[in-house]
């Protein structure tokens, strides 16, 4: 059904219509004699009936096919087919009878034909028909007509955007006391939209929109009276206001309300009002709303502790896609909170869900599971996978997870203390407790093995040095355990890359190179197992080669060999698989945060 066809039925609701119908308002231009007069009346008290009595025999009789008809019987029978009263539904009958009340000059009939006709915006001739019936409803001062067409102005939708227009039509709206447009031409004047800015002037009409009931003002004045950027604040106005929004349906308003019952720092603190109107709120869709009802019922705030409702509320947010709903998700269950045991399946499923969304406070939880193996299959690469990429946004208990891994050496990582205080101190400056902690204890454990060190000799000063000229020329291809004579100048303290890790899950295996600067590469396949990766202009010391070749022994997984070389003031890796890939497209790539992540799928 077309847009304003639903929109008749909303403007011209039964109630509305009976109190306030412009039926009985025709403009001083229309005459009618004493048995057309008659007709009208028979015809609106026949209606009338049967709004109260649901039986509308006597409107069809006296409303529907009655010969010359005059605008107001042809306008009821447009509603009678519009809405189903005592007839089917006919969209053709509805704008049959419009177009025959608006021909015969009647407001209500212009007003509404003209919106039906709106929707043909595709038909430029149908829909400025459609615009002159609005505004030959709006010249009889058809008070909906002037709101709708003010509106219209105002977006430029369908029309050419005219604020002059838009403001003259509102307010003529807004003077026959009409809620809406007071509204509206209110936000104009608060805002500066389409004229000067004058808040005064659209504080009243704000005002006077309230006091009509319209929810919208309400709420607008609520938040106004709270926000104390334009008025004093003042708490009490602002909860009447929110209140009447609130019983009106205004989710906003019922939110806002529940928020300072919450509180209790602008109102008295009332745990069952703030649940009410919460739950009120969250009825109608309202994702934070949701969330705080499951926060109430778990943590027993304005009802019996009730662990089931949690569990509820917290998946209706949750299953919108809702973040800090799945993170709590993911605890509840890891806990078990309410439940005979915990239940890791469920709660590795919604950390899952929240870091796929890029929650950091979820990754940083996967990384806890795969760390501890509990409920799931231990794997420390993608514990660490998950640790950094919440470290890095700067969630403070992953950089602290980061620091503890690199000062133990945790999983295919060896112990660096210098990664180990960086994460540290990362998170300590961010007040985290628990990285302070360990912060002071690892810089209290260097300072006692720099005093145990015993101070060298000349002698073997000399042989140190002697040394470590000799290790700075890096042998870098490493295969098979044999070495070749390929040199590099990097110093094993000033390198560009920092680490080399490899890792392998079932269907993939994974190759990551970190860096301290972004790393521009190229990367070619060379046959079903072999890749070549040109890192453009980038140094690697024999430590951290030595580390990779390493885990490659470790680990009996797809990867064989990873040969590095340079290459022009490049480096060459040239890594073979122990499988195959059948589709090249197969590999992914992921430059972020310095870390190149190359995963090869089988």
């Amino acid at each position: 059904m077309k847009r304003h066809f639903i929109c008749l039925f909303l403007i011209f609701s039964c109630n509305v219509f009976a109190e306030n119908s412009q039926i009985t308002e025709q403009s001083d231009t229309t005459t009618v004699n004493s048995q057309e007069k008659s007709n009208v009346d028979t015809c609106l008290s026949a209606y009338f009936e049967g709004l109260k009595s649901s039986n509308f025999n006597q409107a069809v009789q006296r409303c529907i096919n009655i010969p010359d008809s005059e605008g107001e019987i042809e306008y009821v029978a447009g509603l009678m087919y519009a809405n189903g009263q005592g007839v089917e539904r006919n969209f053709n009958a509805t704008l049959e009878y419009f177009s025959r009340s608006a021909e015969h000059n009647y407001a209500d009939g212009q007003y509404s034909f003209g919106l039906m006709l709106l929707d043909n915006k595709d038909n430029k001739a149908i829909y400025q028909q459609g615009l002159s019936w609005l505004e030959k409803a709006a010249n009889q001062n058809h008070i909906l007509a002037q709101y709708y067409l003010g509106a219209l102005y105002f977006e430029g939708d369908g029309v050419e955007r005219n604020y002059d227009k838009a403001k003259e039509l509102l307010e003529k709206s807004a003077q026959q006391n009409y809620a809406p447009a007071q509204y509206h031409l209110a936000l104009m004047y608060v805002n500066g939209v389409g004229l000067e800015q004058d808040f005064d002037k659209g504080l009243v009409l704000l005002n006077q929109a309230a006091e009509n009931n319209d929810s919208n003002a309400q709420n607008t004045l609520g938040f106004i009276y709270t926000d104390g950027k334009h008025v004093a604040p003042d708490y009490k106005l602002a909860q009447e206001w929110y209140e009447k929004a609130a019983n009106q349906g205004q989710d906003y308003a019922q939110n806002q309300l529940a928020n300072m019952y919450y509180k209790g720092d602008k109102l008295a603190q009332d745990y069952q009002q703030a649940l009410y109107w919460y739950k009120k709120s969250a009825e109608q869709g309202d994702l934070i709303s949701m969330a705080t009802v499951g926060y109430m019922y778990a943590n027993g705030q304005g009802a019996k502790q009730n662990y089931p409702e949690a569990y509820l509320w917290y998946e209706k947010a949750a299953n919108e896609g809702y973040i800090p709903a799945q993170t709590v998700l993911g605890l509840m269950y890891q806990q078990g909170l309410g439940l005979e045991a915990p239940d890791y399946k469920k709660s590795l499923e919604w950390y899952e869900k929240a870091a796929e969304q890029d929650d950091p406070s979820a990754q940083n939880s996967l990384g806890v599971f795969y760390a501890s193996g509990k409920g799931v299959e231990q794997d420390t690469f993608k514990a660490i996978s998950f640790y950094e990429k919440a470290a890095v946004k700067g969630y403070t208990p992953a950089q602290n997870n980061l620091g503890l891994a690199y000062q133990t050496g945790f999983g295919n990582l060896k112990a660096d203390q210098d990664k180990a205080l960086y994460w540290f101190e990362k998170a300590a400056a961010q007040g985290y407790k628990k990285a302070q902690d360990n912060l002071a204890n690892l810089k209290a454990q260097i300072a006692t093995q720099k005093t145990v060190e015993t101070k060298p000799s000349s002698a073997s000063a000399k042989t140190q040095v002697a040394s470590t000229a000799t290790n700075n020329k890096v042998k870098l291809k490493v295969k098979n355990g044999t070495n070749t004579n390929q040199a590099s100048t990097a110093n094993s303290l000033n390198n560009d890359i920092v680490d080399l890790r490899i890792g392998d899950n079932k269907n993939n295996s994974r190759f990551v190179i970190e860096s301290l600067k972004p790393v521009n590469y190229t990367l070619t396949q060379n046959s079903d197992d072999s890749f070549t990766l040109i890192i453009d202009k980038m140094l690697v010391s024999t430590d951290v080669v030595a580390r990779l070749n390493n885990r490659i022994k470790k680990v009996s997984g797809s990867i064989s060999s990873i040969e590095i070389t340079p290459d022009q003031g490049n480096l060459k890796l040239i890594i073979k698989l122990k499988k195959k890939i059948s589709n090249f497209k197969k590999v992914q790539y992921k430059n972020k945060n310095n870390l190149l992540v190359i995963d090869f799928i089988f």
